[in-house]
């Protein structure tokens, strides 16, 4: 029954109930839902999320994330681990590409910011519930993080490494190409991002880019 006069809970009380909620609440977890995705979805971001929509418009909040850093993130951790396979396979045969130093470094960044991904996104594939694409959100961080020193690397190589100076100057340019490319993203979906405009339904059906984006119209 419900109390009719108010309880006064203590803090330890609310901490332990959190807490209990936190690591039993998979068992009410609705099985299937038309939002849900799994691990191996979350890498080139094929599913979002839609949060709230406008019961006058189609103005709504979709959690579907930058692609260019998502797809790119993505690539930069294929690409350090194919990276590190081919340093490694080479110092075997002594055959020492990098300096002791720059190799120190980027096997620090595998072994904070790789692990710390693998640490909060494999275990995902063993979890029996319902799944969205926020709970990607820690692992993305570090994928982000090893993203920058991919970047970095790639210009150390360039200019420090090979001293390629042409090729060190077009790859900044590059790379400052990409960062305009985020910010277009980020302008161009910032509608159902904040859910701030009152779209039209070919408005929502441009950002729509892929077919499992489940963009909803509704006026």
């Amino acid at each position: 029954m419900i109390p009719m006069e108010r309880k006064n809970l203590t803090f330890w009380y609310k901490f332990i109930e959190l807490q209990y909620k936190m690591l039993f609440n998979n068992q009410e977890n609705v099985a299937g839902h038309m939002y849900a995705s799994e691990p191996l979805d979350w890498l080139f971001l094929k599913r979002g999320v839609a949060y709230w929509i406008s019961s006058n418009s189609n103005a709504q909040i979709h959690f579907i994330g930058n692609v260019v850093t998502w797809i790119s993130g993505t690539l930069g951790l294929l690409s350090y681990l194919g990276l590190f396979v081919v340093y490694l396979l080479r110092r075997q045969r002594a055959c020492y590409d990098l300096p002791e130093q720059a190799w120190n470094k980027f096997c620090t960044v595998g072994e904070v910011l790789g692990v710390g991904y693998a640490v909060h996104y494999l275990p995902y594939f063993l979890v029996d519930r319902t799944l969205f694409l926020h709970h990607y959100m820690p692992a993305y961080m570090f994928k982000l993080c090893l993203l920058a020193a991919m970047v970095e690397h790639g210009h150390y190589l360039l200019a420090d490494y090979l001293k390629a100076s042409k090729l060190a100057k077009l790859y900044i340019a590059i790379v400052g190409l990409w960062l305009a490319s985020i910010l277009y993203v980020f302008w161009f979906f910032s509608p159902v991002t904040y859910g701030v405009a009152d779209l039209t339904a070919d408005q929502v059906m441009s950002m729509a880019w892929r077919d499992t984006w489940d963009l909803i119209i509704h006026k």
